[in-house]
């Protein structure tokens, strides 16, 4: 295990979260490599593809009305060559002038190592279910 290079990872994938709550597109924008194998799977789309489709939909989610804020109790990066993965496991705030609500939250990445630079290639999110 290379704890560098898993933190490297870590530390970009908390940027891409902390733009978010922040509702700095940019700086959630600068966590990707937005090239034609950027993906975003979401709840309003089967699977964003693509640099413009991620870059509208990081535009409207950093900058909507609503802020989502994740707290992380879990984090688990993992890095294979030129390639990581990271799993992470907490809570999403998301708040609005009209409520705000908090729940468990998931969130898995992938990022790839290019021109000498980490960036997210995939991010998903989702809460989980209980029966």
């Amino acid at each position: 295990m290379d704890e560098r290079r898993d933190g490297a990872v870590k530390d970009l994938f908390d940027r891409f979260c902390v733009g978010i709550a922040r509702g700095d597109a940019a700086l959630a924008e600068g966590a990707f490599h937005l090239n034609d194998r950027a993906r975003v799977v979401t709840s309003e789309a089967t699977v964003l593809k693509g640099a413009d489709a991620v870059r509208s939909f990081l535009a409207r989610y950093a900058c909507g009305a609503t802020r989502y804020v994740w707290t992380w109790d879990q984090r688990e990066a993992h890095v294979l060559g030129e390639a990581a993965w990271l799993v992470a496991l907490g809570t999403e705030l998301t708040a609005s002038a009209d409520a705000s609500i908090t729940r468990a939250y998931r969130m898995t990445a992938v990022a790839t190592l290019e021109g000498g630079r980490w960036g997210l290639t995939q991010v998903h999110g989702s809460s989980p279910v209980h029966a």
